[in-house]
């Protein structure tokens, strides 16, 4: 990923998820994960 190559120690993420998208709601269009989980398998990646 980019963050360890160029040794990025304070990264920001903004999830804007108003449940909608130009097809109809997102659960029907593309379900998402359960959001907190997926971050915390990526923050515990992240710090290997």
């Amino acid at each position: 990923m980019l963050a360890p190559k160029y040794n990025l120690t304070n990264i920001t993420l903004i999830v804007d998820r108003n449940n909608i998208q130009i097809d109809g709601p997102t659960e029907t269009v593309m379900p998402l994960e359960d959001l907190k989980e997926m971050g915390s398998i990526w923050l515990a990646r992240s710090r290997d």
